[in-house]
């Protein structure tokens, strides 16, 4: 027995049935909520159905570009062939919409640029039919589609229903995401298919809905974007946004001082603009912005703190003593463990993943946002690191330092001759022993700081050129040349020195988010430096000195160098 025609009549039925029952549907995936009900034992054609109306339709933001189903190659040509097969028994938009969309997209033979038109006829009919977002696709996909036909007629029918449904929606405030996207459809079509009224649509759009700044700077964007090749257009336009931020900037709180480093962002080449929202941003106090401090009280062991310092302290001489320090491991912590535990952390943190996360600097009041993961992965790091080497120096670096002439006699020339030993720059190595001989007899400790500063740069040059690196960089005509900065012979020495100690040393001296504080120190941003400080910038310069932690002198030539402990001191 023949059951060719059974199925067929079947399939006329079931297709007949899916156009009745989806008249009610408002998306096109709600499609696949009615095929069990009419599947009439079609399971091929039920599942190629299921395949067609589960594609996902990946759009462009802005309509500039034509929309693409994913995975849309993956599908056989048999159920392609069904596809055709069930569009052409459809009787109802939504189903000749998709289905025809898809025999285009596949160009499936034969005619498949009638199907493509009668899929546009259906796309304009849903999107006069459908509400909101949906309908607002409808219309793009529309215009998508005959624009690629090269069909005028189609396409101008598409972009004036965008122009009357953008009219008709604007007002809604509560959605300006359907008017929005009936605007950027306008925006962005070929230029014979533009509305004559589109600047004043721009300018009702900007009426309604700008006073959002985000659905203000929206409607900025699709200005910037038809005055494109009008410099004096656009430059008029960066002055309005850069005052918009301004004027939303006239509160207070953190938004103000978003709002008001957006505004200097934008105002980048507007000298007479910039000037004076930079002036405002320094005279903002932090105190009013709404910061909250979170502490963690963590208990401290002072007995197992005070035989950590003894470890080192219980040297034999205050040469050895020095070296325990710089021969540990980092004072950052092992990079490697660092980097582990950061993604862990992030991995971690829902909020910190979806939401913008800003960074504070309070020396300058600049915010800046924290968006991509290598910013958030650099930001998390080295706050580790900063946590690390502020605890180190606390209650190991700066007691043991601060200790050793106390728990030993230290001869400056002894001093002097140990630092030299290992390199060859006795101006930098003088300069250091000056330092930690004043700080122990009492100077104030951003004296010996800014003393430390100028030697570190020295020792890191010549760290840097005694193992065959370049510290200069060519003078030219339009550059004038000179010493690399401390941040580049830093990042010069990977590989060259252990890279948890450089990670130490990029904490330390110039990290975005480390303790920095050669720069903070150069750049009057730190007036007053503290004796942890002090620790920190003397180990930095004290490892230098040696070029790396396991050349300095094993203990029997500290010993000489360094003299006996000190009877009369303890």
């Amino acid at each position: 027995m023949n059951d060719a025609p059974r199925k067929a009549a079947s399939i006329d039925a079931m297709m007949a049935a899916l156009s009745a029952s989806a008249a009610a549907v408002s998306r096109f995936p709600q499609v696949c909520e009615l095929l069990d009900a009419i599947s009439d034992g079609n399971s091929t054609v039920v599942e190629a159905l299921r395949i067609a109306f589960g594609l996902y339709l990946k759009r462009p933001h802005d309509f500039g570009t034509e929309g693409r189903f994913e995975n849309l190659e993956g599908v056989s040509d048999a159920q392609v062939a069904l596809w055709s097969h069930a569009f052409a028994l459809s009787t109802e938009a939504v189903l000749i919409a998709r289905l025809g969309d898809l025999v285009w997209e596949r160009r499936f033979q034969p005619r498949p640029d009638r199907a493509a038109r009668h899929a546009i006829a259906a796309y304009l009919e849903l999107a006069d039919r459908w509400d909101g977002l949906e309908g607002m696709l409808c219309a793009a996909r529309a215009s998508e589609l005959a624009r690629a036909l090269r069909d005028r007629d189609l396409t101008t029918d598409a972009y004036a229903l965008a122009g009357r449904q953008f009219n008709r929606t604007i007002d809604d405030i509560s959605r300006p995401g359907v008017s929005m996207g009936y605007l950027r459809l306008l925006v962005h079509a070929p230029s014979e298919f533009r509305p004559a009224d589109l600047s004043q649509r721009i300018v009702r759009a900007k009426a309604t809905l700008g006073a959002t700044t985000y659905l203000y700077e929206a409607v900025l964007d699709l200005e910037r974007l038809l005055a494109a090749g009008d410099p004096a257009r656009l430059r008029a336009l960066q002055v309005e946004h850069a005052q918009r931020l301004a004027e939303d900037a006239d509160g207070t709180g953190l938004a103000s001082l978003l709002h008001l480093q957006r505004a200097s962002v934008v105002a980048e080449h507007l000298p007479e603009i910039r000037g004076p929202l930079l002036q405002r941003i320094r005279a903002i106090d932090l105190a009013t912005v709404g910061f909250k401090e979170i502490r963690a009280l963590q208990p401290v062991d002072e007995m197992a703190v005070r035989r950590t310092q003894e470890a080192f302290l219980a040297a034999p001489t205050w040469w050895e003593a020095i070296g325990r320090l710089l021969q540990r491991a980092s004072p950052s912590g092992d990079d490697a463990a660092n980097r582990g535990l950061a993604r862990d952390l992030l991995g971690r943190s829902l909020l910190g993943n979806i939401a913008t996360q800003l960074s504070v600097d309070p020396e300058t009041n600049q915010a800046r946002p924290v968006e991509s993961e290598q910013q958030r992965f650099d930001q998390q790091l080295g706050e580790i690191e900063r946590c690390a080497v502020q605890l180190d120096a606390t209650f190991l670096v700066e007691p043991v330092l601060q200790y050793l002439p106390v728990r030993f006699t230290i001869e400056p020339a002894e001093l002097r001759s140990a630092l030299l030993a290992k390199n060859a720059n006795a101006a930098a190595s003088n300069l250091v022993a000056d330092s930690l001989l004043h700080w122990w007899e009492g100077a104030p400790p951003m004296a010996v700081a800014m003393m430390l500063i100028p030697a570190i740069e020295s020792l890191a040059r010549s760290c840097v050129e005694s193992d065959g690196g370049v510290v200069l960089d060519i003078a030219t005509a339009e550059q004038r040349g000179g010493f690399r900065p401390l941040g580049d012979l830093i990042q010069a020495m990977q590989g060259r020195v252990d890279e948890s100690w450089r990670r130490f040393l990029v904490c330390a001296l110039v990290g975005e988010h480390g303790i920095n504080l050669r720069n903070r120190l150069c750049h009057g941003l730190l007036l007053d430096a503290s004796h942890a400080d002090v620790a920190v910038l003397a180990l930095v310069a004290m490892f230098l000195a040696v070029a790396s932690p396991v050349a300095m002198q094993d203990s029997s030539d500290a010993k000489e160098a360094g003299g006996e402990r000190n009877p009369d001191k303890h």
